[in-house]
């Protein structure tokens, strides 16, 4: 018999693992829960309202997440957009994807919310750059978030500059050709965390001592959750991973990237705290779809006999 309750996902990879295992838990719940790329989605616009197809199937979902994260994204805004203008919830909303694309506009929500980021220069002038590198000193290490490292890290690896004409010399020739983004590095770390938030609440991170490989903590330290907190919070994206850095210089930590709708990463379910960001996540949607919008104000992050599934 169908359930009274729907959540429709519109993702790029509805085959993405995770996405499988979090529908499975999601309908533990008694909420139904489709995953659909943009392509698949059919809307009609009528005299009669607005209407959503998938093949020969209407959909009436109650929630509608926004799972995107590059190739479809243009596509899938424009559907997050009707949906939000008939009155169905959105969570994710296209604004909150293209922020969550964007390394500049993340830097910008962090840094108009007082969130301790590292700096980020964008644009065309190299004198913005070797300024502020004259100010935190050499030698430095440069994130160039326009240009993708040889490794595929979409978001580009450091690379270090001596002295001041390195540094010209990159920004003249390599990155003369168009706008750059370039993300001034911690020179001396020390902890680093990725920190799996939902709602804006850390439920698993990652810690990696200097030297030493990644260890999953049953709580995460006061201080790496309050600033992972605050940043997902100003980015916006009810599912965020949050990379934050001890600057030992600076004795202080520094966002170095906030991802909306991340994958679950190997060394979580290396760790064996997978599940623990799957269960959470499917207890908030289908809390969210239950109870509506006064959801995302109270909800917090349930104990593990909590997210069981309901009786």
């Amino acid at each position: 018999m169908p359930t009274s309750r729907s959540i429709l996902i519109l993702s790029d990879d509805p085959d993405d693992a995770d996405l499988g295992d979090l529908s499975n838990l999601v309908r533990d719940y008694g909420v139904d829960l489709t995953l659909l790329t943009p392509n698949d989605l059919t809307i009609r616009l009528d005299g009669s309202g607005g209407h959503f197809w998938h093949m020969d199937v209407q959909l009436r979902p109650d929630l509608v997440v926004g799972w995107v994260r590059e190739n479809l994204f243009q596509h899938s805004a424009a559907q997050l957009e009707t949906f939000e203008r008939l009155s169905v919830p959105v969570l994710d909303s296209a604004r909150v994807l293209m922020q969550g694309h964007s390394p500049y506009l993340k830097s910008l929500l962090l840094h108009t919310a007082k969130v301790s980021h590292l700096p980020l220069v964008a644009g065309r002038a190299p004198q913005a750059v070797i300024e502020l590198a004259k100010e935190v000193g050499y030698p430095i290490a440069v994130r160039p978030l326009g240009f993708p490292s040889p490794d595929g890290d979409p978001l580009g690896g450091a690379v270090n500059f001596d002295n001041e004409g390195s540094l010209r010399r990159f920004l003249t020739e390599r990155a003369a050709a168009e706008r750059f983004y370039m993300q001034f590095q911690v020179r001396r770390i020390g902890r680093s965390a990725r920190v799996f938030c939902v709602n804006h609440h850390p439920v698993a991170c990652l810690l990696t001592a200097p030297d030493d490989w990644p260890t999953a903590l049953e709580s995460t330290p006061w201080d790496i959750a309050a600033i992972a907190a605050q940043a997902s919070r100003a980015v916006g994206g009810w599912a965020c991973l949050v990379e934050v850095v001890e600057d030992l210089d600076g004795g202080c930590l520094q966002i170095r990237n906030v991802s909306v709708g991340p994958r679950l990463e190997a060394d979580l379910s290396w760790a064996e705290a997978r599940p623990v960001v799957l269960k959470a996540q499917a207890h908030f949607l289908s809390a969210l779809v239950a109870s509506g919008p006064r959801t995302l104000h109270h909800w917090r992050p349930p104990s593990p006999d909590s997210m069981r599934k309901p009786e």
